[in-house]
């Protein structure tokens, strides 16, 4: 059983459409959700964001909205703004006076705009396995490769295997199409919700749910140890795993594939031996 109640972690950045949906729908909670806190770090909006935040704070005192203005100029690069704001927000729960028995971290660009939290805690409720974080699955294909950490399926960095094959192969639009099908698309299979979960090294898939004190300890780093730019879900997870944490991918976990993630060779079987 989850006996506790649940924090709600985002962070955004003009959300547009997606956000809008997405907000509209963790407003809609009700108290058998579990949902005690629901934290949003921003920064530098240039649309309706901000307002957007402003109503919903007004409307919900379980709101509570974090304003980064000025990361934009401080970090150039997207991931290192991502692992600051995310750093804030952790803190954050970390240091409340009263600490949530679990941590829901999600993408608020609309991949979650249909998530439903009582259905979510149904699903981890009856799994018998011992767990610190629960992440997403996908029913058009599984897109998050970059927070995807597994011994055969994406031990490394697939992004940057990627471009260390364009450097070495002709650089020619043919080729780049068959390199990201050959190191991205046919490694987005189509996992099964029957299946059982999946224990990986890392993965998040635009969403996750934490045992908050698992948390403890560890940090969101757009880096890794060697000093290469990375996912900061992975850097975070590998702290968890050294602690002796257990980290799932939940098949009936459901949200959405942002379609621009996708490819025409994603979406293939789920078979790992391969």
């Amino acid at each position: 059983m989850l006996n506790g109640d649940i924090c709600i972690v985002g962070t955004v950045r003009n959300g547009g459409e997606g956000f809008k949906r997405t907000l509209s729908k963790i407003l809609r909670l009700d108290s058998s959700s579990g949902v005690s806190q629901v934290i949003i770090t921003t920064n530098d909006n240039q649309d309706e964001t901000d307002h957007l935040l402003k109503e919903a704070a007004n409307q919900s005192d379980v709101f509570q909205i974090v304003r980064l203005d000025g990361l934009i100029n401080a970090y150039k690069n997207r991931v290192e703004r991502i692992a600051v704001a995310r750093n804030f927000a952790l803190e954050k729960i970390l240091l409340s006076k009263h600490t949530p028995e679990y941590t829901i971290v999600m993408d608020l660009d609309g991949v979650n705009d249909e998530f439903d939290i009582v259905k979510a805690r149904k699903i981890i409720e009856k799994s018998s396995l011992d767990w610190d974080a629960v992440t997403a699955n996908q029913i058009e294909a599984y897109y998050d490769l970059y927070a995807l950490r597994h011994p055969t399926w994406c031990p490394d960095d697939c992004w940057r295997e990627l471009e260390n094959a364009k450097r070495r192969r002709f650089f020619k639009k043919k080729n780049i199409r068959l390199l990201r099908d050959e190191y991205i698309h046919n490694r987005q299979f189509k996992i099964p919700e029957d299946h059982p979960w999946i224990e990986v090294e890392s993965a998040f898939g635009g969403l996750a749910m934490y045992k908050t004190a698992s948390l403890k300890g560890c940090w969101y780093s757009p880096r890794d140890s060697l000093g290469n730019l990375t996912c900061e879900h992975v850097v975070l997870h590998k702290q968890m795993i050294e602690k002796g944490g257990k980290i799932f991918i939940a098949p009936d976990l459901i949200n959405k594939a942002p379609i621009e993630h996708l490819g025409p060779a994603s979406g293939r079987k789920f078979d790992l031996s391969k």
